[in-house]
């Protein structure tokens, strides 16, 4: 069966972006209504057969409080359009939007609140972090951490990647192992973001 037939069910958030990063946590070029995110949240779904890859094509940053010097009081908090997901396949992304997965007409935002940002234990590299991802979706909310790599300063640009398990949030039946066609619970996230300058 073709990767486009498979019926995916993410998160993301999020968060969870979801998430993302969901998550996006130094993404503070605050987009306004109409405005193009500064980044992406991109998650996977996959069975035995076929995996299918989606973004979240809208989000926006309602609050951010960065201090570079002191990350670890820093917050993000972002709203995402659950709606705007996209697989590159209509008939799955409406079943995506109906109330077996994300219920959108019920639930139409999901949210995620990044802090608690800290060295990553055990990683030479002086630009990859872990944060906290506080992340909403079908009004129920998990916190998870995820991590983060400052790829660039000039301009300041940050690529990262968490894990949802979307039973946490109600999303889809259940993993079954003795079908084939069952998608996996843990749903990968992950997301790039560029702050402004100036």
């Amino acid at each position: 069966m073709r990767a486009n037939r498979i019926v995916h069910p993410i998160a993301s958030l999020l968060l969870v972006p979801i998430v993302s990063a969901l998550c996006l946590f130094f993404a503070v070029g605050a987009a306004g209504a109409g405005a193009e995110p500064p980044g992406y949240i991109r998650f996977v779904g996959a069975n035995l057969i076929a995996t299918a890859n989606g973004e979240f094509k809208k989000w926006r940053i309602e609050k951010a409080e960065v201090d570079p010097k002191d990350p670890g009081g820093s917050v993000v908090e972002i709203e995402i359009d659950v709606a705007s997901l996209d697989t590159d396949n209509q008939k799955r992304d409406d079943h995506l939007r109906a109330a077996d997965f994300f219920e959108v007409e019920k639930f139409p935002t999901a949210r995620v609140r990044v802090h608690k940002v800290r060295k990553k234990d055990g990683e030479k590299s002086e630009n990859t972090y872990v944060a906290t991802f506080d992340v909403k979706i079908r009004d129920v909310e998990k916190s998870l951490d995820g991590d983060f790599v400052v790829v660039s300063t000039d301009p300041p640009i940050v690529e990262g990647r968490l894990v949802l398990d979307r039973m946490d949030f109600g999303v889809g039946e259940p993993h079954s192992a003795v079908n084939p066609m069952s998608i996996g619970q843990e749903i990968p996230i992950s997301f790039r973001a560029a702050l402004p300058s100036g």
